[in-house]
């Protein structure tokens, strides 16, 4: 196994360089970062202006300088010799610019609540890059187990991203029959390997020890539900029950790992302060966040369900048609895609999805709300994290706004949820099972 390194231990924050944009595969490049995407982007960042934590100059100015020293990371890709170049990810479609932009920009919106009145800007920057490189490593890796890999071979490369991600060492590709795709599998495993990299460094100089143990605990999570959702592809097994995916399955959100990266820097700045009450209200916050990022799984399957009809990937619409009886597993390849969602759309299936996403995402709210009441009134910024998960939340439904042209049934969607959701009785059932089985305060 390989050590991985970054390219220095602490981030160096260099001036700009102009970037040598290619010709080829334009689409790649430029998609999703248009003049509408920017403005977009600003007036977000315009909005949030209100909140102490997240200023718009300041927002601005740090943005800028997690975009180019993460572009100069990336194009270190290209010394190692078993990874594929930034450039040739982008040429070959394995990933977009936008990917790794969006997620330095929703990393810096999500860290500044956090972290703005106990950290340096320098410590800032650290966070948002290694939460860069946790959300860009994951989509990089996502879309070669989607589209390149088997079953086995995604599975395998899951159990190499985990150990990029709890050690820094992962097992380079060297042999087969695509050395691209080898090559570029390289270089999602080395993105991932920075994130340990950052951390570890707190590690070694402030002593950080509950919040990483929490890090490399919720890591082993998302790995082993991801791989549990690979499996399902397949097709051999019986698809699980609504009560297994939202127990385990959704534990393939990112959510914990997220939030985990703040708290890493959080505790390493109150690391004399670490009182059990203290570390309480800490994990009822990342229980907090958690949850609104689990509920963006909810939200997800109805945007990608198209996508999840045609590669066999498990959704929660289908396993809940299944469970009602509306849907035989072994026909959903076989039938038209849009006949069975509208069939779905119109049985309540996908109202129904949504409502238990809105539960997900209130009880969410309701938790970073009690956490910061127990303890972290002058140390995080309430309102802005609140706005953070809102906006995460119009993040994941934009899509369907594009897509459908059902104005009602938009509106079902992307309306803010409110407190008086009725779920129907076997969605009740799931969600009490889960609650049951969350663990919302230490012992």
């Amino acid at each position: 196994m390989e050590k991985c390194e970054i390219l220095s231990p602490k981030v160096e924050i260099l001036p700009e360089e102009p970037v040598n944009t290619i010709a080829i595969r334009k689409n790649y490049w430029k998609e999703g970062l248009n003049s509408l995407y920017k403005l977009s982007a600003f007036a977000i960042l315009a909005f949030l202006n209100k909140n102490e934590s997240m200023k718009l100059r300041r927002s601005i100015a740090m943005l800028r300088k997690i975009i180019v020293a993460y572009d100069r990371m990336l194009r270190g890709l290209s010394k190692r010799s078993y990874c594929l170049s930034y450039q040739e990810i982008i040429n070959h479609g394995f990933m977009k610019k936008k990917h790794w932009m969006y997620a330095a920009y929703m990393s810096l919106i999500s860290s500044l609540p956090l972290l703005y009145k106990l950290c340096k800007e320098d410590d800032i920057l650290q966070a948002a890059i290694a939460k860069t490189s946790f959300g860009a490593g994951v989509k990089l890796l996502d879309n070669l187990n989607d589209y390149c890999h088997s079953v086995e071979d995604a599975i395998y490369s899951l159990r190499n991203l985990l150990s990029a991600y709890i050690s820094g060492l992962y097992e380079p590709k060297v042999n087969g029959n695509n050395k691209i795709i080898n090559m570029a599998e390289n270089s999602a495993l080395d993105i991932s390997a920075w994130i340990y990299n950052i951390l570890n460094v707190l590690r070694l100089e402030n002593k950080i020890d509950i919040t990483f143990d929490w890090y490399v605990n919720d890591a082993k999570k998302l790995i082993m539900g991801q791989i549990e959702s690979l499996m399902h592809k397949k097709g051999s097994d019986e698809a699980p029950t609504m009560k297994n995916y939202i127990e385990r399955i959704i534990e393939k959100s990112i959510g914990d790992v997220w939030i985990d990266i703040d708290l890493c820097f959080m505790e390493s700045a109150m690391k004399d302060c670490m009182t059990g009450k203290l570390v309480n209200s800490l994990m009822l916050l990342k229980s907090g966040i958690s949850m609104v990022f689990k509920a963006t799984i909810l939200y997800d399957d109805i945007v990608d369900i198209y996508e999840d009809i045609r590669s066999n990937s498990i959704n929660s619409m289908l396993l809940l048609g299944m469970e009602r009886g509306l849907i035989r597993q072994n026909v959903i390849k076989d039938v038209n895609a849009k006949e069975l969602i509208n069939f779905l759309i119109s049985s309540g299936i996908l109202k129904d999805i949504v409502k238990l996403g809105d539960v997900m995402h209130i009880t969410g709210i309701e938790l970073i709300q009690k956490s910061i009441s127990e303890g972290l009134e002058d140390i995080v910024d309430e309102n802005a994290i609140i706005d953070f998960c809102d906006i995460m939340r119009l993040f994941v439904v934009r899509k369907f706004l594009i897509r459908e042209k059902d104005i009602p049934l938009t509106w079902h969607f992307v309306r803010c949820p409110k407190n008086n959701i009725r779920l129907p009785n076997d969605l009740e059932e799931v969600w009490k099972n889960y609650q049951k089985c969350l663990v919302l305060m230490p012992a």
